[in-house]
């Protein structure tokens, strides 16, 4: 892009649409105007007459309109390249869009088509596996059922077998016991026995002894008794006498 300079006209009349150069182009007549404005304070400076003063004012005022005059056009050309540019880009923005939809629904019914087929191919792998899996589980099934059944007949054997050392051995151990508790049953009655000969025994002494203390504390118990009855009939004697002795000589 060519950088404007003094040499470069504002008006670029082989281009009308905007080039982004109005900037440059704003700058350079900056430029100008201030160089006018120096030219002017050294004509003041230098006791311009008042004709060169009133041409000098003629020539800014007219490059003033003639730079308004360039700036408005530049608007003008600006406003109608960017409405151009606008219905070009909706132009093409619906160009666009069109062909977009049109790949979009190419690419859709190609998926469609590509998920219908990938389906079946699952559709297809799973009812394969499906039948494999129920080949391989009925396969599976038989040889459990055959381990199950060897199974079973071992654990038969092995519980037969060790029913049958159980009750030879619960039978050899009742012989035991029963034999046991027969040796038992006569030591405990023979000395049961012998138990209940010395409890007689000593109950038949115990009562002899019993009978002859019995007898003792009878015959103390009576001598007591008749010790009692002397007191009492001395003491009854005694009352008589003293009532009888009141009753005649106190009244």
């Amino acid at each position: 892009m060519p950088v404007n300079n003094e040499e470069n006209p504002i008006e670029n009349p082989h281009r009308g649409d905007y080039d982004g150069r109005v900037e440059g182009r704003l700058a350079v007549v900056e430029k100008r105007v201030s160089a006018v404005e120096v030219d002017v304070a050294v004509i003041r400076t230098s006791f311009a007459t008042k004709e060169d003063v009133q041409s000098l004012r003629n020539e800014i005022h007219a490059l003033s309109e003639r730079v308004l005059t360039a700036l408005h056009e530049q608007k003008l050309e600006f406003n109608q390249a960017l409405a151009s540019q606008r219905e070009d880009f909706y132009a093409a923005l619906a160009r666009q869009g069109e062909q977009f939809h049109g790949a979009l629904a190419e690419q859709r019914e190609e998926i469609l088509a590509a998920l219908a087929r990938q389906r079946e191919e699952v559709f297809a792998a799973l009812a394969k596996q499906r039948e494999e899996f129920h080949a391989a589980l009925t396969k599976q099934r038989e040889e459990f059922h055959a381990a199950l059944s060897r199974q079973r007949d071992d654990l038969h054997a092995a519980l037969a077998k060790q029913r049958d050392e159980f009750l030879a051995a619960l039978t050899k151990q009742r012989d035991e016991f029963q034999a046991a508790l027969t040796k038992q049953r006569d030591e405990f009655l023979a000395a049961l026995t012998r138990q209940g000969n010395e409890l007689h025994a000593a109950l038949s002494r115990q009562r002899e002894d019993f009978n002859a203390a019995l007898a003792d504390n009878r015959i103390d118990l009576y001598k007591m008794q008749m010790a009692h009855m002397w007191k009492l009939y001395g003491f009854a004697s005694l009352l008589i006498g003293g009532v009888y002795f009141i009753a005649r000589y106190v009244h």
